[in-house]
């Protein structure tokens, strides 16, 4: 296995080609480890393993820099793309997931936490915590203090 090593800058005019024929891991790795420790990044083919063939992924060590984690993972067949950690904004409260044009077709979740708006227009039965329903099609929820 041949290795580059730079200390400094590498300028390419046109596309750097790092050969992964034969479903072999490739990796452009970025070291931060010093005397005192530190952890690594890497950006790779992963052509090896069942579970693994054909993704893209984004790796670090953390700060143990012991073992490689997928921190990111894009499937180059089935374009999934897998998150290790949470999805934040840069910002909170600035940024909208989809747009009155690209809207998601399903969410699944465990637990939602947050603020409903809109209708829901394909909705055809609501159960009420109480065990009650509500067969109406448009679905309104708000918050706030109820009397009882």
């Amino acid at each position: 296995m041949g290795k580059l090593k730079v200390n400094g800058s590498i300028e390419a005019v046109g596309d750097i080609v790092i050969n992964a024929a034969n479903n072999v891991d490739r990796f452009l790795h970025f070291d931060s480890t010093d005397s005192t420790g530190g952890y690594d990044w890497r950006i790779g083919y992963l052509g090896t393993g069942a579970d693994n063939a054909n993704y893209l992924v984004f790796q670090s060590t953390g700060n143990a820099g012991e073992n490689w984690t997928s921190a990111l993972r894009f499937g180059l067949n089935d374009l999934n793309a897998t998150f290790a950690g949470n999805i934040l904004p840069s910002v909170n409260n600035s940024k909208t997931i989809g747009s009155s044009s690209y809207k998601w077709n399903n969410i699944y979740a465990t637990t939602f936490t947050g603020n409903l708006s809109g209708t829901a227009s394909k909705a055809t039965n609501l159960t009420i915590a109480d065990g009650s329903t509500n067969t109406e099609r448009n679905i309104i929820v708000t918050t706030g203090a109820t009397s009882g």
